[in-house]
């Protein structure tokens, strides 16, 4: 469902991409047999769960972006903020390469950081808001580092948490194009 939100960006959200192409992006097997199948039958459980709707009788089947809430109404771009995420993510293989934590802490960090070129620290405060604990955020930031996907480097920085002291914190930078390249494979903890 990611995937076809991301390529869904603009009014009406509807989709029109045969199933082959999907099995190819996301490196199945056989993408024209097997993957094809499991896209359809993914799809097809996805539009009886009503996430998207599904017209089969276009081909390739229109798909068309439903609310997340499952009631069965469009999609529809709620909010102003919003994070980009580059397309490598997905292309490039980082989608499956990344741990579950390691990509919830990029996906914050990209939210955090706003896009500076600086970094930025991350209070303790917005790091709750997130509910992740400090394990899954030494973890995932260890991993991403490890991939040269961020750096992770202590300074003073003024903390609204402490009435403005300087402090000095971790200031996480997202590295432009560091999905560019693509996944290794790291050692086992």
């Amino acid at each position: 469902m990611l995937s076809m939100l991301m390529f869904a960006t603009r009014a009406p959200h509807k989709l029109h991409r045969a199933a082959p192409g999907y099995a190819r992006m996301l490196d199945m097997a056989d993408p024209e047999g097997e993957g094809s199948r499991r896209v359809n039958g993914a799809q097809r459980w996805l539009a009886s769960q009503k996430y998207i709707s599904r017209d089969a009788t276009q081909q390739p089947p229109e798909i068309t972006m439903l609310r997340c809430d499952r009631s069965g109404r469009p999609w529809v771009v709620s909010g102003k903020r919003w994070i980009t995420i580059p397309l490598e993510m997905w292309t490039n293989g980082w989608i499956v390469a990344l741990s579950g934590r390691a990509l919830a802490i990029y996906l914050v960090l990209r939210e955090v950081t706003g896009g500076r070129a600086d970094g930025a620290s991350v209070p303790r405060r917005r790091r709750a808001e997130y509910g992740l604990s400090p394990d899954t955020w030494k973890r995932g930031c260890d991993e991403l580092v490890a991939h040269g996907l961020i750096e992770v480097t202590p300074q003073l920085v003024s903390d609204d948490e402490d009435w403005g002291l300087r402090v000095k914190r971790n200031v996480y930078r997202v590295i432009p194009g560091g999905l560019s390249k693509e996944p290794t494979k790291l050692a086992a903890p």
